[in-house]
């Protein structure tokens, strides 16, 4: 695996926008954050490109984002905001440079897509965690928490206290982020590779049922059999959180698969930073994560 090296004060990094547009005042914040940690940063005029839902033409946030991939000056790449769009860009970026060059890649939710890309295409280890325009409304413990992995002051990335939902331990690679995006990937080339996986998965705004379907289209797809373990991170504004984890331990039924659930990752106040295609373990209500 290619992982990032760390950032260090002075390094330049940039925000990209390749999924929804993000209006300037809501992402001026979290680059004062950045700013704040002695980072040197490029928020080019093109992030505030607005093309309906969009974040400006396709060809233009996949050339975008190739331009920041290739630049040797660029450190790390933070995703402005998710949304939508990413998807629609993926077969336009050239990723090969990450392999002999990795850069931090950091975001969440439709930026799910960009991180496995990555990961299948350069074997780079990503970071999921806030994209810019959420870094005023998470926790002060996963801003710091953020900080320090990219900076490499701390290299492993621990959740304790997690609820089992089922029994056992698991160790592998952490797959996962957001739900629906994952799901969308299936059938695409840019698939994850899940076979022997901890699998973790967020969503937003879905109704419950609607989060079944995507766990049964998974479990349908052969993906759920393939996992060594499964983490619950938070499902915002999708119904009871119990229905929830009711529902996923029945979709995982004969499996022999342990489930936890619990992880304070997604669109709420908490969102912690995990390494993405990293080696990972699971057990006893620990999850710990660590390139």
């Amino acid at each position: 695996m290619a992982v990032p090296p760390p950032l260090r004060p002075g390094d330049r990094v940039a925000v990209a926008a390749p999924a929804s547009p993000v209006v300037r005042r809501a992402l001026e914040p979290g680059i004062e954050v950045l700013r704040s940690w002695g980072l040197d940063v490029l928020s080019p005029d093109a992030v505030f490109e607005k093309n309906g839902y969009l974040a400006g033409p396709d060809a233009q946030r996949a050339a975008a984002l190739n331009s920041l991939i290739r630049d040797p000056r660029i450190k790390g790449v933070f995703a402005a905001r998710g949304g939508y769009g990413t998807l629609r860009i993926l077969r336009e970026l050239d990723l090969g440079p990450l392999r002999d060059a990795p850069k931090l890649l950091v975001g969440f939710s439709d930026i799910t897509g960009l991180l496995i890309a990555a990961l299948g295409r350069a074997s780079l280890v990503t970071l999921h965690g806030p994209t810019v325009n959420t870094f005023g409304e998470v926790s002060g413990e996963d801003l710091d928490a953020l900080r320090s992995l990219a900076f490499g002051e701390a290299r492993a990335a621990e959740a304790a206290g997690l609820t089992s939902l089922r029994a056992g331990s698991a160790q592998g690679r952490l797959m996962g982020g957001n739900l629906t995006t994952l799901v969308h990937l299936l059938g695409t080339p840019f698939e994850p590779d899940f076979s022997g996986a901890i699998l973790f998965v967020e969503e937003r705004g879905e109704a419950t049922y609607r989060v079944d379907r995507l766990f049964t289209h998974l479990r349908e797809a052969g993906k759920l059999a393939e996992l060594s373990g499964l983490v619950l991170g938070e499902f915002f504004d999708c119904g009871p959180t119990s229905l929830i984890e009711e529902m996923v331990v029945e979709v995982t039924h004969g499996l022999g698969l342990p489930v936890a659930a619990g992880l304070p990752v997604g669109h709420g106040a908490r969102n912690m930073p995990l390494w993405v295609g990293a080696r990972a373990e699971l057990a006893d209500g620990v999850l710990r994560v660590e390139p």
